[in-house]
């Protein structure tokens, strides 16, 4: 299947605020607050400041999913391993747990009403 990348970001975008996720633009995450065996936070500051030079204390904001899509190569999750000294558990580490590797075909555009 072949997607144009705008309309797949935009729906995906679309979707995800939709179902109440908040999406943080021009933000650079600093550190990640690990409690507890897990992520719940994040400490960001405003990439701008960061650019300039400034000296502005950064924002901490908990919550309970963080979503690193950033595109880059696993910031958030390079973050937690290294400060925190732990091995994430990732795909390629997960054949003991019988994971199953199927899927569904992605339809971006599919109208997702529940009461079908």
């Amino acid at each position: 299947y072949i997607v144009d990348s705008v309309h797949a970001t935009a729906g995906l975008l679309y979707q995800a605020t939709k179902a109440g996720a908040t999406i943080f633009n021009c933000y650079s995450v600093e550190d990640v607050v690990y409690k507890q065996g897990r992520v719940g936070g994040v400490v960001v500051n405003w990439t701008p400041v960061l650019r300039e030079g400034l000296h502005v204390d950064p924002l901490t904001i908990i919550s309970k999913t963080v979503l690193d899509g950033t595109g880059h190569d696993c910031e958030i999750a390079r973050t937690v391993a290294r400060k925190n000294g732990v091995r994430l558990n990732t795909l390629e580490f997960s054949n003991h747990t019988g994971l199953s590797w199927s899927g569904q075909k992605f339809k971006p555009f599919k109208n997702n009403n529940m009461e079908e």
